[in-house]
Formats: C-alpha cells, sequence, structure tokens
C-alpha cells in the first residue's frame, strides 16, 4: 500500500508539473505572482539552469532579469564564470584605499617544506601568542598539520568546510571564550572567523591568491589592537611573495629565527681542478686527410 501511494503521489506531482503554470492554470495567487515578478502573467517564463544568460524555458529573451554574483574574491577562476554565465557584466569593488593594517607587523621566513612544522612549533613556544590562526591551502593539510602540532603544543583545533556545522559551531565558541589558543583553519572558514584577541597569523601555506592574503592577515590587528603576520615561504614560492608584496604595496620583511636552521645548505660538489687539454679530434674511421682518386 505504501508503494501504491508513493506512486500515486509523484504520478499526481508530474502532471501537476506538466501542465500547471502560472498562465495556463488561471490561478489568480499565481497570476498575481507572476505580475510582481515580470510584469504580467503572460510574460512568465521561468529559466533554467544552464540555459544561456538571458534566455527562459521556452527560449525567450528575459531583459529584466538581473544576476548578482557575489565573492569575497575575484581570482581568475571566478571571472572566467561571469564571462561565461554574465551579459556584459560589471565589476564592483568595496575596498579601502590601504588593504593592510599599519599595526600589523608582517614579516616572511623563508623555509623548506620539511621544516614547517619544527618553525612553527619553535615560533608559537618562544612568542606564546594569546590566540593565534594558522591557514593552510587544503583541509587535506589542516588534518595533517592539527594531527602533528596537537602533540607540540596544547590547546590546539582544527577547523574546516568538511566538519559538520554543529561539530565547527562548537569550535568556535570554544575559541571565542579562549579555551583553544591555536586554530588551524582553511580559507573559506577563516574569513568568517571575528575573534579580537588573536594576535598572531601564520600563513603556514602563502596563498596564490594575494586578496586571499589579505583577508587572513585581517584576522589580527582587530579594533585597533597590534597585530603579527608570519608568512611561510618555501624556495619555490618566491613568485606569490612577489604578488602579495606588488597587492599590498609593501615590501615584507625577511624575518630569521635565531638558533634555527629553515633552510638547509645545498651540498657543494667536489672543487673542480684546471681542466685537462682536449685530445685532438679524430677523423671519422681514423682517416685525417681524405684522398682523392688520381684516375680522373
Amino acid at each position: 500500500m505504501a508503494v501504491t501511494r508513493r506512486a500515486t503521489a509523484v504520478h499526481r506531482i508530474r502532471r501537476i508539473g506538466a501542465t500547471s503554470t502560472p498562465r495556463q492554470a488561471g490561478d489568480p495567487s499565481a497570476d498575481s505572482s507572476a505580475r510582481r515578478a515580470y510584469g504580467s502573467p503572460g510574460n512568465f517564463h521561468p529559466p533554467l539552469v544552464g540555459s544561456p544568460p538571458g534566455r527562459s524555458r521556452q527560449g525567450r529573451s528575459i531583459s529584466r532579469r538581473q544576476t548578482l554574483l557575489l565573492s569575497a574574491t575575484l581570482p581568475e577562476d571566478v571571472l572566467r564564470l561571469t564571462q561565461r554565465y554574465q551579459r556584459d557584466p560589471k565589476q564592483v569593488r568595496i575596498a579601502t584605499e590601504q588593504p593592510t593594517v599599519k599595526k600589523i607587523r608582517q614579516s616572511y621566513v623563508s623555509v623548506d617544506e620539511d621544516r614547517k612544522l619544527p618553525l612553527l612549533t619553535r615560533i608559537l613556544k618562544d612568542e606564546k601568542p594569546s590566540q593565534s590562526i594558522i591557514f593552510v591551502e587544503r583541509k587535506r593539510w589542516a588534518e595533517n598539520l592539527y594531527g602533528a602540532l596537537r602533540t607540540e603544543v596544547p590547546a590546539v583545533a582544527m577547523i574546516h568546510g568538511d566538519l559538520p556545522q554543529g561539530m565547527r559551531d562548537r569550535v568556535m565558541e570554544a575559541f571565542r571564550l579562549g579555551r583553544i589558543k591555536h586554530l588551524v583553519a582553511t580559507d573559506v572558514v577563516g574569513r568568517g572567523i571575528d575573534v579580537k584577541d588573536i594576535s598572531h597569523v601564520v600563513n603556514y601555506d602563502i596563498p596564490e591568491d594575494p586578496e586571499a592574503y589579505v583577508h587572513r592577515i585581517g584576522r589580527t590587528g582587530r579594533i585597533g589592537a597590534n597585530g603579527i603576520a608570519i608568512a611561510f615561504v618555501s624556495p619555490d614560492q618566491g613568485d606569490r611573495l612577489t604578488k602579495v608584496e606588488m597587492f599590498i604595496n609593501q615590501i615584507l620583511e625577511k624575518r630569521e629565527v635565531e638558533g634555527f636552521e629553515s633552510v638547509k645548505p645545498k651540498p657543494s660538489g667536489p672543487e673542480k681542478g684546471p681542466e685537462a687539454p682536449k685530445p685532438p679530434s679524430q677523423p671519422v674511421f681514423g682517416r685525417r686527410v681524405k684522398k682523392y682518386s688520381n684516375r680522373l
């Protein structure tokens, strides 16, 4: 019986969806909704997802429809989407003339990839921040860093988009109350963090997008307080550092950690002596001079 009822309900839904539209049903409430949205019931053509920009289900143009795309940053991938799904898109940027706060002391450390975790542990133990956020690029990297860091530093937690909403709420509540001192986070979740006692922001992975860097370090230095932002830059990420400096119009200070070797020196090869003289070149087949026949 349950299967029969369900099949009947689905059949009714399909029939309603196939035959009932505000134009055809003649329902006064539907007509009024269509009139409010499109001016008159006859102009109601609900658009389909994936349809060309400005086209409706019936292929007719909808000149009054507007599509808005809101994003904290506009990287190249997002801009390509606007060109694909919007007609003549206009960009409206709301930003201050100075993207970063002067009271945030910004610096970077050149460090090898396998030396990042010891360097982070050393900084957290030496400077003893009141609270800190460590930003990474990917969720899996956040989990790996959290698992390694929790054995070295107390009061560490992790937050990223794959965690259940209830768990994210509990982590953020504990972070606001100060029970969590160090939070490993990704960009998507980190942008919504607003805690006034954050003294340090560590870019464990320097981002490709300079705007993401600005959003990250903006978690510290809140309400006029001083803040410290440190970026870990591996030797092959100099281009990312240059993009950040050009975007914020500021040269970041290079930081050295006393007594810590962040970059291992490259092994030098054996010293080369004077080159031996090259032997004279031997002609092919051992013949020095080409001999011609005297028969002509």
